[in-house]
């Protein structure tokens, strides 16, 4: 709007609640009108440039920080640090093209669903950095193409040999237990590593009713392995994560995940048609027959709940 204060034409606007006052120089009102016109246009100018270079001040890498300290879930931390690896250094507002590049890399060592989930990271960041921090003044996030899940799920198991050459590459003693007995359980990484020694008792491992599937369950242990359980693990995680792969890389199979070790236990199971697949279920503790029903291939049937 025009304010007239004495001769001279003033133009007068809100942005974000606050009043925006300007004089036009004019004591011509058509003449003012035209001033005004670029005046806020000058004004909407200068608000994107200044949102344009405050945007370029944040990187992924600051703003996945942001995000691990407030609200990140604990299942996401290891995609988390992965996209760092790539993106650290990146502007929020030139993240598309390089997360795009990322994907493109990951996709060739690892399985689609995998990289989906590191996407997922970067559409998270990017989300929160547009919604709730202000760190964008344009949404990013559904720009990030993630590859299509249908018929992507991943399935990837060791023949019994290879799993012995692995455990012969891993160096650490500790973390060698730990992975001899999640492949001979079947058990979920957070399962195994969480137990405590009230939870053994020979030749069952008790899983309490916290686990993934909220049931609880017994999982038997085969008895070459019983000395091998001590509890509470004196590793840790981390620990885990590292001489796993550096086992995995040193086989020149870094596409094996820790979490791959169920599938092991899982195939070996199937593979044997005496056991029914009701077993191998509650073994693993899925919700429904359904979900183990993938593993029927492995017998040569299609499904079979025997």
């Amino acid at each position: 709007m025009l304010l007239q204060q004495g001769k001279i034409w003033h133009t007068k606007f809100k942005h974000n609640g606050e009043t925006i006052k300007r004089t036009t120089g004019q004591t011509n009102k058509k003449e003012a009108e035209k001033v005004a016109r670029e005046i806020r246009k000058s004004f909407l100018k200068e608000l994107v440039k200044s949102k344009l270079e405050k945007s370029a001040q944040y990187t992924f890498g600051a703003a996945l920080v942001k995000w691990i300290e407030t609200d990140a879930p604990q299942s996401m931390l290891s995609h988390a640090r992965n996209t760092l690896i790539h993106l650290e250094h990146v502007p929020l507002v030139d993240i598309i093209p390089a997360a795009h590049d990322m994907k493109a890399e990951m996709a060739k060592r690892l399985a689609e669903p995998t990289v989906n989930r590191r996407l997922s990271v970067v559409q998270t960041v990017l989300n929160k950095a547009y919604k709730e921090w202000e760190w964008l003044d344009r949404p990013l996030g559904d720009k990030i193409k993630k590859f299509s899940e249908k018929g992507t799920e991943r399935e990837f198991y060791l023949e019994p040999d290879q799993f012995e050459e692995l455990l012969r590459s891993i160096e650490h003693q500790e973390v060698r237990k730990f992975i001899c007995i999640a492949a001979h359980t079947g058990l979920r990484r957070s399962e195994l590593y969480n137990l405590r020694p009230e939870n053994f008792k020979a030749p069952y491992i008790i899983l309490p009713n916290k686990t993934k599937s909220k049931k609880a369950r017994t999982v038997p242990l085969i008895e070459e392995l019983h000395d091998t359980l001590t509890l509470p693990w004196d590793c840790s995680l981390n620990q885990i994560r590292y001489w796993f792969e550096k086992a995995r890389k040193k086989m020149g199979i870094e596409y094996i995940r820790v979490h791959d070790l169920r599938h092991c236990f899982a195939s070996w199971i199937a593979s044997n048609p005496e056991i029914p697949l009701t077993t191998l279920r509650d073994l693993l503790g899925h919700s429904s027959l359904a979900v183990t029903s993938k593993y029927a291939h492995l017998r040569g049937q299609h499904f079979e709940a025997v």
